[in-house]
């Protein structure tokens, strides 16, 4: 590879590193069911601050549970990563559920995800009808009242679906869902809510070390800083700097990254960032929203 091609990657490098950089995720909230404590071997019917019942099916619970043995979970006090801590919340029966009012407003280009460690206890055979869903007060009454009083469904993660990661019995598994408030715009300025639930009869779910997080998007270059990439790739590319000592001087300016001298001599093109042939690889997160699918029994 000569000079110019060189100093070209270096070119390209620079311009990947800056679209790909994006900011660290905020967590909104994270939940391990700990708070309020109970002993061993018990349950209690007293939720954690923020968080309500919104149904409970016929013959079933939503409680907080200390398992203590390993009857049912191979690791208890504390449970085995990715849970945390001693306590889970349990639902059982059909549509039994809880809900959390997040507090957080949609902001624009903004991902969030929700994730959960699911649960598989060694003593029950349906575990795997546990459903992670996100939604929006769209009535902003700053209460869950279901869609069929207003509230917007977003989507969700359950797990039936070929994307769901259900552990093995006694095991733990972390399952996500993500959303960009890019896609659906008039969702912004509205708040997030939380909806757990256990969607089948005869059927348990457990959750634990719940979470919600936002990431802003990747803020594209500004098109003087692409046209100034491009010019000065044309530049190197065609040769248009001299084979002997010379340099090209970037504008004051330029975006900041790129306030550096690009020196061409002997064959060498110095004093460029090392970090602008690193182009770290960015997957989007995959949004599940199936709406008009969501885990309730009885609807589409």
């Amino acid at each position: 590879m000569n000079i110019y091609s060189k100093c070209l990657v270096y070119i390209i490098g620079c311009g990947a590193f800056i679209v790909g950089s994006t900011s660290h995720a905020a967590t909104i909230f994270t939940e391990s069911w700990d708070d309020p404590s109970i002993i061993g071997g018990a349950t209690s019917t007293n939720l954690p601050a923020g968080w309500l019942r919104f149904s409970t099916g016929v013959g079933g619970t939503s409680q907080i549970w200390h398992p203590e043995s390993t009857d049912r979970f191979k690791e208890a006090d504390p449970l085995a990563s990715p849970a945390d801590g001693d306590q889970v919340l349990f639902l059982t029966e059909l549509n039994t559920n809880v809900f959390r009012m997040t507090g957080a407003i949609i902001q624009p280009n903004t991902t969030y995800t929700l994730s959960a460690a699911i649960g598989n206890d060694l003593l029950s055979t349906n575990n795997q009808y546990w459903s992670l869903q996100l939604w929006t007060d769209a009535d902003m009454d700053r209460t869950f009242t279901w869609n069929q009083v207003g509230d917007a469904f977003i989507g969700q993660e359950f797990g039936t679906t070929a994307t769901a990661v259900n552990a093995l019995p006694g095991d733990w598994a972390l399952n996500t869902f993500s959303f960009d408030s890019s896609t659906v715009p008039n969702l912004v300025g509205q708040e997030l809510i939380v909806f757990l639930n256990n969607w089948s009869g005869g059927a348990a779910s457990f959750y634990d070390n719940v979470s919600l997080s936002a990431s802003a998007n990747p803020v594209p270059l500004p098109p003087t800083v692409i046209l100034f990439l491009s010019g000065l790739g044309a530049l190197v590319a065609g040769k248009g700097v001299g084979k002997g000592a010379g340099s090209i001087n970037v504008p004051t300016t330029a975006h900041p990254v790129l306030l550096h001298r690009l020196t061409v001599a002997q064959g060498s093109c110095a004093a460029w960032p090392a970090f602008a042939v690193r182009v770290a690889a960015q997957s989007s997160p995959r949004s599940h929203d199936r709406s008009g699918h969501y885990r309730w029994a009885g609807l589409g």
